[in-house]
């Protein structure tokens, strides 16, 4: 780092963290507040932790950016947290930062490590110390943290709204057809799609008259399996769309009137598509996993079990056609609700970070 690079660190935070490509719900949650920030002039310097590919690019990316921590001044450091085996990773900036006296800023994107305690995870809390500034996804994250993680002290809400494309919610009222269920993601047995297509073939051998629309692409064969097999047994009542672009994906969800989302997945913590779903209208039945219900708030319907998501789903194919509209204003309304809490939030994270920075100068 040239003499005139170390300079402008002193005045602003080194932001650590996986920017896209690959693109996934933390790469993109990264690029978005690194260009909020970045706008706000409080970032000197950028590490992309996914610069180079593969385990040996990973470790090579974070031995880049622990070089940075230990030349650099002493401003802030940003470091979004990895949340698998290479959360040892996060642990070793943090003890870089820790030992160098560095303001540090840990942003969690995942649950997996907060609904079961891990070794990691407690490691990162125990290095960073009472000091360290934990970015969380929603309130119930940061309680759970808190409880699960005693040596976290410091605790700073950003949901994801903000990362949500804005020509979503101009979407139009859906006009009168048979009540319609979607389900999108990449699909897989941990995102649920498996209990989707059996609670749409269930619903349908009951006598529903309810339709049912299934999109992304198959990131395992027992999905593939379970789409076939809901698509023959429930006749031109399901259908599967493919893969979607950004454009089909307002067409997807201008197609239905509640969105499914039924996942097990370990690390879910705050899915961007259920605010992609609200945003544009359309009210949303998931499991209650991670931030989902705090994201949802009262503008939907959370469940527990399988046999729940059935009897939710006969619940709703049989109201009223002005009843699913209140609901989906309501889905609308809940997201500028949140998008203007993440407006707030991101810009009290601005003020701590020029605050900080001030104060190394």
């Amino acid at each position: 780092m040239d003499g005139s690079r170390k300079r402008e660190w002193s005045n602003g935070v080194l932001f650590v963290g996986p920017i896209p490509p690959p693109t996934y719900g933390q790469s993109v949650a990264t690029k978005n507040l690194r260009e909020r920030l970045a706008t706000s002039g409080v970032v000197a310097a950028t590490i992309n932790l996914s610069e180079f590919d593969g385990v040996y690019g990973k470790i090579r990316a974070h031995l880049k950016a622990a070089t940075e921590i230990l030349r650099g001044a002493r401003g802030p450091v940003y470091v979004s947290v990895n949340a698998n085996a290479g959360q040892w990773l996060t642990v070793v900036l943090a003890a870089l930062c820790r030992i160098g006296r560095k303001p540090l800023y840990l942003h969690h994107h995942a649950y997996g490590y907060i609904r079961r305690r891990r070794a990691s995870m407690g490691a990162l809390s125990w290095v960073a110390g009472d000091e360290a500034v934990h970015l969380v996804l929603g309130r119930k994250m940061a309680s759970e943290l808190r409880a699960v993680y005693h040596g976290v002290e410091n605790v700073h809400v950003i949901n994801n709204a903000g990362l949500i494309d804005p020509e979503l919610s101009k979407s139009s009222e859906r006009a009168e057809r048979n009540v319609t269920f979607g389900h999108m993601s990449n699909l897989s047995e941990a995102k649920g799609t498996l209990e989707f297509c059996r609670a749409a073939t269930e619903a349908r051998r009951c006598g529903l008259d309810a339709s049912f629309i299934c999109a992304g692409p198959f990131a395992d064969s027992c999905s593939k399996s379970a789409v076939a097999a809901a698509v023959a047994d429930c006749g031109g009542a399901f259908n599967y769309l493919g893969p979607v672009d950004s454009a089909q994906k307002r067409v997807f969800f201008q197609a239905i009137d509640f969105f499914v989302f039924p996942s097990r997945y370990k690390n879910e913590a705050s899915p961007l598509v259920l605010l992609e779903a609200m945003a544009a209208g359309v009210p949303c039945v998931a499991r209650d996993v991670g931030c989902v219900a705090d994201d949802i708030g009262g503008a939907g319907h959370i469940y527990r079990d399988e046999q729940e998501l059935v009897g939710v789903i006969k619940k709703l194919a049989s109201i009223e056609r002005a009843q699913i509209l209140t609901m989906a204003r309501e889905a609308r309304r809940r997201y500028r609700q949140l998008r203007q809490e993440h407006e707030d939030q991101v810009q009290k994270l601005i003020d701590m970070l020029r605050s900080k920075s001030t104060e190394w100068q």
